[in-house]
């Protein structure tokens, strides 16, 4: 008896790398120049052109990009910032990072984005600024959330949000009615819908913060070449810059692409799983998120997917869990978060996926919730 060959492995996640991207990076391999040079100015220019703002300042990757922006912000030490409790735990740790402590809010049920409502109930006398996230590309109401927190410094943590669109609009952009300017920080890690490799980029419309960003991510050297104040090396490669500029031009195709990989499984899968949108709001698919009835359903999901190498993962973290973060809240007070931590996953999405690749994920997840 022969025995069958078992099926291919799914990656969660595959990078849009093409052979005209690698050819890109050999002339500069050859010139020498690698770092924060042309070719990561004419990035900076086309991305503040794709988000819809004034100006984009590159960095190495998107915790610096927050870093660069709590620094440029003030924020200092004792300073309560209002995070979201559902999150990688990159926006809190660059909170404690900066002396700073981080206080959590829980998130909306199906939207899994904290709103204005809970912006306003997590507020303190203590709070200075709050981070608000679009999670997993998913648009936020950052008007109401803006409006909810009068005084309160607003930053957007937009790893995950590039090529979303709220009310027709790059979802980066500058809304109308918001009082001031409210930098934006973007993630160009493998697995956003652009990538550097890894890189970052902070969006703002006030050109002395942009220039006060430019300063700190190059060890404080400012535009005369004298060092204006401490600063650190978060500068962004060319080789990074030249794969983003490449990558630009197809990524209406790329988010074409997952967008209709997440109909696929929206369709085939039982109503009310998966993330919901606000009313004019149209998210890129950066992540597909699911969330199982309990955490036994989800946990037997993982381990036969596991088992059967299907890309399928956890979808996120609720931060007061984590022994970093611990300190600074507790899990009672953020009850969906801990339950969308407890129950979700992240299920594959990239542009190599094919349907039956979908159906497989798909029989997985009814498996698991039959069991």
């Amino acid at each position: 008896m022969v025995n069958a060959t078992p099926p291919p492995p799914i990656a969660l996640h595959r990078p849009d790398v093409s052979p005209a991207d690698l050819a890109a990076l050999s002339p500069l391999l050859e010139s020498g120049l690698l770092v924060q040079g042309p070719v990561v100015a004419a990035f900076e220019a086309a991305m503040a052109r794709a988000a819809a703002r004034a100006h984009a300042v590159a960095v190495s990757n998107g915790t610096s990009a927050l870093e660069l922006t709590l620094a440029a912000l003030g924020i200092a030490a004792d300073a309560e910032v209002l995070v979201p409790a559902l999150t990688w735990p990159s926006p809190a740790h660059a909170v404690c990072l900066r002396g700073a402590k981080p206080r959590f809010v829980d998130v909306h049920p199906t939207r899994w984005n904290s709103e204005a409502a809970a912006f306003a109930r997590a507020r303190t006398p203590q709070t200075r600024a709050a981070i608000v996230i679009p999670q997993f590309g998913n648009p936020v109401d950052v008007g109401a959330i803006q409006a909810a927190l009068p005084g309160v410094t607003l930053l957007i943590d937009g790893a995950c949000v590039f090529g979303s669109r709220l009310h027709g609009a790059p979802a980066t952009a500058s809304l109308p009615g918001l009082g001031g300017d409210v930098p934006l920080t973007l993630s160009f890690h493998p697995r956003k819908v652009l990538t550097t490799g890894e890189g970052g980029m902070i969006l703002t419309d006030d050109a002395a913060f942009a220039e006060t960003l430019r300063t700190l991510r190059n060890h404080g050297l400012g535009p005369a070449g004298t060092f204006l104040r401490p600063g650190g090396n978060s500068r962004l490669t060319e080789l990074g810059a030249a794969l983003g500029l490449q990558q630009l031009p197809r990524l209406e195709g790329v988010l074409a692409q997952r967008r209709a990989q997440r109909a696929y499984y929206a369709e085939r899968l039982p109503a009310g799983m998966l993330q919901e949108a606000i009313e004019g709001a149209l998210p890129n698919a950066q992540s597909i998120g699911l969330v199982l009835g309990d955490s036994g359903a989800r946990d037997a999901l993982l381990a036969q997917a596991n088992a059967q190498g299907v890309g399928i993962g956890r979808l996120s973290y609720c931060l007061p869990l984590l022994p970093s973060l611990a300190a600074y809240g507790s899990v009672d007070t953020v009850p969906e978060a801990a339950r969308i931590a407890r129950c979700g996953v992240t299920l594959p999405c990239h542009t190599g996926l094919t349907s039956a690749d979908q159906d497989r994920v798909i029989a997985l997840v009814h498996n698991a919730l039959a069991m």
